[in-house]
Parts: C-alpha cells; sequence; structure tokens
C-alpha cells in the first residue's frame, strides 16, 4: 500500500515538474545567475591574495593575464560553472516555452478551422436565420451560466444598458450606439495598423485587459470586426444584450 502511495505520489511530482518545466527552468536560471555572481565577489578577496603572492614568487610588479588566470581561476570555477549550467536553464525554459506556444498556436487554429467548417455547414443544411436562431441559443445559455446578480458589473461612462461580453465573461454597462462606433474605430484601425489586439478593444469600451485579452486579437487578413449581437433577459429579468463575435479573435504570435 505504501510503495503505490509513494509511487502515485512520485507521478504526481513528475507531472507538475514537466507542467511547470519552462518556468521552473527560468527560476533555477535566474537563481544560479544571482548565485554565481555572490560567488564571484566572496572569490575576489582570494583571488587578490593569490596574485599578490604570486606576483612575491616571481619577484615581479605585474602579472600576465596568462599568470592572474593561472593563479586565480579555481576560486572563479564554481562560479563560472554556475552560471554556465543558469544559462543554459534560461535558454532551455524560453525554448520549451516557445514549443508550447507553437503547440497552442496551432490547436487554435486547428480548432478555429474546425469551428468554421462547422458554422458554414449548418448555415448551409438548416439556413441563416435558423442559423441565427441556433446562436442565439447558444448566447442565451453563456449569459445563464455566469448569473448576473452574482457577478460584477463594470460601470462605464458609456451609457446604462446592460451587456455580457462572451470572450471575458464580463459584465458592463454601455450603450449599443456607441458599441457600434467603437467597432467602427477599431475596424478602421484594423485597416491601418493590421493587426488589434482583444485588449485594444476592451480598452475603447472600457473594461479592464485581461491575459486572454493579450493574446488574442484580430488580423486585417481575417477580415473586419463584426458584431453578433442576441437581446435577451438575465434571471432577474433585467434585459441584457450578449456580445459576440461573427469571426472571434484569434491566437497571434507576433
Amino acid at each position: 500500500m505504501k510503495k503505490n502511495a509513494l509511487l502515485k505520489f512520485g507521478k504526481g511530482i513528475m507531472r507538475l515538474s514537466i507542467k511547470h518545466a519552462p518556468g521552473i527552468l527560468t527560476g533555477l536560471g535566474i537563481s544560479g545567475m544571482f548565485g554565481a555572481a555572490i560567488g564571484a565577489v566572496m572569490a575576489t578577496p582570494q583571488a587578490l591574495r593569490n596574485i599578490e603572492a604570486e606576483k612575491e614568487r616571481l619577484d615581479v610588479e605585474k602579472l600576465t593575464p596568462k599568470e592572474t588566470v593561472k593563479v586565480t581561476y579555481k576560486g572563479y570555477l564554481p562560479s563560472i560553472i554556475t552560471g554556465a549550467t543558469s544559462a543554459i536553464c534560461i535558454v532551455c525554459g524560453h525554448r520549451l516555452h516557445a514549443r508550447r506556444n507553437a503547440a497552442i498556436a496551432t490547436a487554435f487554429s486547428l480548432q478555429e478551422i474546425a469551428m468554421s467548417e462547422y458554422k458554414n455547414k449548418v448555415r448551409k443544411v438548416v439556413g441563416e436565420k435558423k442559423e441565427q436562431d441556433i446562436r442565439d441559443e447558444i448566447n442565451k445559455d453563456r449569459m445563464d451560466k455566469v448569473p448576473y446578480r452574482s457577478s460584477e458589473v463594470f460601470i462605464t461612462p458609456l451609457g446604462e444598458t446592460l451587456f455580457l461580453d462572451v470572450m471575458s465573461k464580463r459584465y458592463f454597462k454601455s450603450d449599443i450606439n456607441r458599441v457600434r462606433a467603437i467597432i467602427n474605430d477599431i475596424n478602421r484601425r484594423l485597416l491601418s495598423e493590421m493587426y488589434i489586439s482583444l485588449n485594444e478593444l476592451y480598452y475603447e469600451l472600457g473594461l479592464a485587459s485581461t491575459k486572454q485579452g493579450e493574446l488574442l486579437g484580430w488580423h486585417v487578413d481575417d477580415g473586419l470586426i463584426e458584431l453578433d449581437i442576441s437581446a435577451h433577459l438575465s434571471e432577474d429579468d433585467t434585459p441584457c444584450l450578449v456580445l459576440d463575435y461573427k469571426v472571434g479573435p484569434r491566437y497571434r504570435d507576433y
């Protein structure tokens, strides 16, 4: 029994180590760099004494670079090894992080392609009106999963109409005409800047930035941003406009 428990514990530690490997390697690298710097500082007084002793032994006023290295390298060797190992840890952590980001980007792309194909097929089979009805029902379900009364509502100076942003699952107050005007302004910027992050839209809407908003955005190659807004009632019959996008923001590694 104890053996199974230890084996299970060991596997759990291994899974956590693999999951957090980039952060662990980067942390070890940074710590190692500090350790190397401290070790070098601590080794310097002895190195200076070694230099003075060697100058007395050779009866010279100054050692050559080669002679200096010969009498001091042993004291600095631990710091050199620690620094080199730390640099390797940082590089490996960065590479692991880059590979995982590439895998996430690929997964996002495949999911987007599959979803786009599915939406097009649904629209073709049931027609645009039925497809819109399906999307409205989905948005209603999304709203039901984020109860209005138990959620924080972001108050903005843009209006008093209640909105739910499906990407961040946040309620906020604004005005439909102001929201459409913001989208028009964002689209004009998109044409000139080529890329707009989700956080930039949140900023214009008066919402705080999110980690998701930093990673996702729209590229001009995907077309202009189009809203998909449906009206629903919250659990206490408060009118709410659910804000979605016909072409959602995508993961972009640039």
